[in-house]
């Protein structure tokens, strides 16, 4: 099973990054990280930094060309629109695996104290800046 979340620009991938972090985007990497604990492969794709996959993918061509960028986020499974104009809920996703035949509980809490301050990937910023005095970033982030 292949889940792929077609995302509007972001400064990084994830988008929990940068001064204000929005607290829907930090739920959405926890379901994923829940989702790919499953083993189920989950690929994101930002419009600021893979648009070699947007072209090449002609189901999201479509909605672009006939919506716009404001249609995203757009997200598929198995190359079905399960979302577009949002992220799905926590039920959605639950409804949408459960449909295949994945049974998943997405209501686990969180392993991190504040994902946060999660690790970078290569070539990206620490969500969390070292100059960032009255940051609220957890234990280990060097704020």
């Amino acid at each position: 099973m292949k889940i792929e979340l077609f995302e509007p620009a972001m400064c990084c991938s994830s988008g929990v990054c940068g001064p204000s972090v929005d607290p829907k985007l930090v739920k959405l990497q926890e379901t994923l990280r829940l989702i790919e604990e499953k083993g189920i492969e989950v690929n994101r794709y930002n419009l600021s930094t893979d648009l070699e996959v947007f072209a090449k993918n002609d189901a999201i061509g479509e909605v672009l060309k006939e919506q716009g960028p404001h249609a995203l986020p757009v997200v598929y499974i198995d190359g079905e629109l399960i979302a577009e104009h949002k992220y799905p809920s926590t039920d959605e996703w639950q409804e949408a695996l459960k449909a295949r035949g994945v049974e998943i509980n997405l209501s686990a809490p969180s392993k991190t104290e504040n994902p946060c301050c999660s690790i970078p990937l290569p070539n990206e910023e620490p969500c969390c800046s070292p100059s960032s005095e009255d940051s609220d970033c957890g234990p280990g982030c060097n704020c």
